[in-house]
Order: structure tokens, then sequence, then C-alpha cells
């Protein structure tokens, strides 16, 4: 979130008024109520409507006493794969407010240490509305999204270590599917 937890918090409790003495059983009533809206008011919105919506479906879960996924149709396994969000960890940034290339990396790393196999970076993050910049704003974007990947790519040394780019805008995919070619492992290549 590029305001920080003030602005999350603030998104939360905006948010929270939706729900605010209505029944936790009425999750698909939220959804309608307040979805639309999270989703056009950008990301720490976004995030606090799935904040509020993981509560309700804990909540409904806690008051019938089953667990959540009785509730969504039944467990499918018993184990999940999971992934370290490396960059929320990241505060300092350069002079174009981009996190820093090696925070990543040691991040990247501490995760490994730390038993995770999978890591999600998202250098995608930090770019400049599309909207809003010019053809040279987004190159140095990509660029440097590109050069954190590789960076990061470096610190996973096994082929059963992993990452997700993280979010990408749907427009661009295609030549930043190509760009991040050799970044890839050879396994997940175009």
């Amino acid at each position: 979130m590029k305001d920080g937890p003030g602005q999350l918090h603030q998104e939360i409790r905006r948010i929270f008024e939706l729900v605010k003495g209505e029944s936790p059983f009425h999750i698909e009533q939220f959804w309608q109520r307040g979805l639309k809206s999270a989703a056009e008011s950008g990301k720490a919105s976004i995030t606090a409507f799935s904040a509020i919506e993981h509560a309700l479906w804990d909540l409904k879960g806690k008051a019938l006493g089953v667990p959540v996924h009785d509730l969504l149709g039944g467990k499918l396994r018993d184990k999940l794969k999971v992934y370290a969000n490396i960059n929320r960890a990241i505060n300092a940034r350069d002079a174009n407010g981009r996190r820093l290339i090696p925070d990543f990396q040691r991040n990247a790393e501490n995760a490994l240490k730390s038993g995770f196999r999978a890591v999600k970076p998202a250098p995608f993050d930090d770019m400049k509305p599309l909207k809003s910049s010019s053809e040279i704003q987004v190159e140095s974007d990509i660029d440097y999204a590109i050069q954190t990947i590789e960076a990061v790519r470096a610190e996973l040394l096994s082929p059963d270590e992993h990452f997700d780019e993280g979010y990408i805008h749907v427009p661009d995919a295609p030549g930043l599917g190509y760009q991040l070619n050799p970044a890839i492992p050879s396994k997940y290549r175009i």
C-alpha cells in the first residue's frame, strides 16, 4: 500500500460500516453492497474488503461450530502451498519511489531460510498508473520490475523454489510475459 498502514486502517473502518450491526451470516449481502466500490477505490480498499469478508466467514464458522472449508463446499487437500509476500516488509525507497532491489533479495533469502519454498516479490505494485505515465516511465517501471525478479530469482537456488511476480495490468501482460521470460524458471517459460 503506497500510503501504508494508515490508509488500510482507514479503509477497514470505512468498509466495516457495511457490516456493523449486521449478521455475519449475510456475506453475500456484504458483497453486493461493497465489492464494486471497494474494487474501484484501489488496493487498500479491496484489501480491507477482503479482510472483512474473511472475518465474516470465520465468525460464521465459529457460530456454527464448523471449519470454514465446510461452509465453502468441503476440504480439498490436507496440505496447501503458501508463499511469502516479501515486498510488504520493505519500506526503504529509491529516488523514484521504488522499493530497493537488495531488500527484495534479502527478504527472499530470509523467507527461504524460514522454510518457505515460494516467494512473491510483486515489483509491479510500484508501477505508476498507465493512464498518467509516459512511455519512458512505463519502460523504466518494467525494467525495474524485471531487474527485481531477476535478482530475486538469483536467490532461489533450487528448481523446487518458485515465485509469483504479482499483479500485472492486463493490457501489459503479453508484452511483459515475453520480457520476463528469461527471468522465469525454464519449466514456466512461454
